[in-house]
């Protein structure tokens, strides 16, 4: 992340932050934008969404000498401890690296306490965040409760559309984790077919980008 800012010219990794854009239809798409920012640099909100989003666009004209609060910029305890956590197995395992004999097997046991401190942080991290399915089932519970204590027939009609809409969109954010089984991809078809280099596609479209993430 420190690498990653400086390249960006950002003065801290606070600024930094991700984005998830998903599409409200059943096996809607879902867009995942990393590092981006409000100040100016190479991952500008604005500009990033413009040039790669197909579901969302910066609203307005955004002023980078006056960037907006990003909710989620100032992290909550929980993240601040599972960062922490982060931080302090990667200086763990750099200790193991370069750890004498004598001192290895304080080493191995640095790195396997904080191993375990990072899992539970993790976990710790995890119950604060809600992920989309809970998040509408709660909509769903909410609203039959309200259907259960409707007594006239007007709210008893709009208590059952609340509900019925509450359940749609529950079936919308199931269907959304499912994922489609595409076809297969192909070296000569995908990463590198005829003019790739030329028409910058397959593997050499990341040359038109200034950073990308990997994950394995």
């Amino acid at each position: 992340m420190l690498r990653t800012r400086r390249r960006l010219g950002l003065s801290d990794a606070s600024k930094l932050f991700n984005l998830t854009v998903l599409e409200d239809v059943p096996n809607g798409l879902i867009e995942r934008f990393a590092n981006l920012s409000v100040e100016e640099s190479p991952r500008r909100i604005d500009k990033v969404l413009k040039a790669q989003s197909k579901l969302a666009q910066w609203d307005g004209t955004l002023d980078p000498t006056k960037p907006p609060d990003i909710p989620g910029n100032n992290p909550t305890k929980a993240t601040k401890d599972f960062r922490d956590a982060q931080a302090a197995l990667a200086t763990a395992l750099q200790t193991q690296a370069g750890a004498t004999d004598a001192e290895k097997p304080a080493a191995a046991k640095a790195v396997t306490d904080a191993q375990t401190d990072l899992a539970a942080k993790r976990a710790a991290l995890t119950q604060t965040v809600g992920d989309p399915v809970t998040e509408k089932q709660k909509v769903v519970d909410q609203a039959t409760a309200n259907l259960y204590k409707a007594t006239s027939k007007a709210d008893i009609d709009k208590a059952r559309r609340a509900l019925d809409q509450a359940n749609n969109d529950l079936g919308t954010a199931k269907n959304n984790l499912t994922g489609l089984d595409s076809n297969a991809l192909t070296l000569n078809d995908d990463f590198v077919p005829d003019g790739a280099e030329a028409n910058k596609v397959g593997l050499f479209a990341l040359e038109q980008v200034d950073l990308f993430n990997l994950l394995w």
